[in-house]
């Protein structure tokens, strides 16, 4: 992942289901477009990675997510999500 992160331009990762902690702080630092759209669960530590993100970031299929998650994606005005 530390060589997608690196990417200029837009990610479209869609076919990921899932993301560990060290994907998701990787692709934390990735500035651009950034679509998740595949996830369907996030845990609270790859959430707060990702709540980094420079960019807009897109995940729309998520089926759970925690309170804390939440809040970490909305902390940032960039990052879309559809609430499960």
């Amino acid at each position: 992942m530390d060589s997608l992160s690196k990417h200029s331009g837009a990610l479209v990762l869609n076919g990921l289901t899932s993301l560990t902690e060290d994907a998701a702080k990787s692709l934390g630092t990735h500035k651009g477009v950034l679509e998740l759209n595949g996830l369907t669960t996030l845990s609270d530590a790859a959430a707060q990675n990702l709540s980094k993100h420079v960019g807009a970031l897109e995940i729309t299929n998520l089926a759970s997510l925690s309170a804390a998650a939440e809040k970490s994606l909305n902390g940032n005005a960039e990052i879309s999500f559809i609430r499960p």
